[in-house]
């Protein structure tokens, strides 16, 4: 009976530990062979990755007419990461917004996540959805479009429409 008793606390211990350091926190983290800069702001947390491929100035262009050149990209992307079961476990929080910036290209650069502090998102799952944007999303963009400096694209991505969606199984 003890021994039963010394396992079970043991593999509690053991998978809290797990999950300890799948949680996203405040400061510099490392994820595979990415590193992000996480932040805190208000209620919520500053997520960057590629910290060097984001513009340093504030003063961005306009691009009219630029657009996904697949909406159903930046959802594909999502569903991938996120099952549908992950997805009802995220509801609580309600959404994330995605900011992207891309190059004169239309490929994305750089993405930036605005997340709850308590987010329940792990750090695996936040590399693989980074990357996932990065490989998947692109931008169409006006011909006349040559700088890099042009205006983020920022999405608030709703769980519960990804939860509805028919792309998400």
């Amino acid at each position: 009976m003890k021994l039963k008793l010394i396992f079970g606390g043991v593999l509690v211990v053991v998978s809290g530990a797990a999950c300890g350091q799948n949680k996203i926190k405040e400061g510099t983290l490392k994820v595979n062979s990415s590193t992000y800069k996480v932040e805190s702001m208000n209620k919520s947390m500053v997520v960057v990755n590629d910290v060097n491929a984001q513009p340093r100035y504030t003063k961005f262009k306009s691009a009219d007419g630029v657009h996904y050149k697949d909406p159903n990209e930046i959802f594909n992307s999502f569903s991938k990461i996120f099952s549908a079961s992950r997805l009802r476990e995220l509801l609580p929080e309600r959404f994330m917004t995605v900011v992207l910036y891309y190059d004169h290209t239309g490929k994305v650069t750089s993405v930036k996540y605005y997340l709850q502090k308590d987010t329940k998102i792990s750090t695996t799952e936040l590399d693989s959805l980074n990357r996932q944007l990065k490989l998947s999303v692109t931008f169409e963009l006006p011909a006349k479009t040559i700088d890099d400096n042009l205006m983020p694209y920022t999405n608030n991505i709703f769980f519960q429409r990804l939860l509805q969606s028919s792309s998400v199984n």
